[in-house]
């Protein structure tokens, strides 16, 4: 049931976020974990990281903006709609 998803996890650098990130993409999931600092990150097998900032509204925007980029061709992924596009 989980294929074909996609999961943003935030604080991935460690803990529960880490565990998180690593069950949802062995199972697989499309898993994008956000991490504050891409350069001091370790890897996550099949976790995409992305940098985020909780704490910084830019930041949080950005992180989004670039997952919804490349998950464009995911069906159930579901985007905000925007006014006037006729999908209401």
């Amino acid at each position: 049931m989980i294929e074909n998803k996609v999961a943003l996890i935030t604080g991935v650098s460690s803990g529960i976020g880490r565990e998180i990130a690593q069950v949802l993409a062995q199972r697989g999931a499309r898993v994008f974990g956000t991490v504050r600092n891409l350069r001091g990150a370790n890897a996550i097998e099949r976790v995409e990281l992305v940098c985020m900032d909780v704490t910084e509204e830019a930041s949080v925007k950005a992180a989004v903006k670039s997952v919804l980029e490349k998950t464009s061709d995911y069906p159930s992924l579901r985007r905000p709609k925007k006014a006037g596009d006729g999908n209401h």
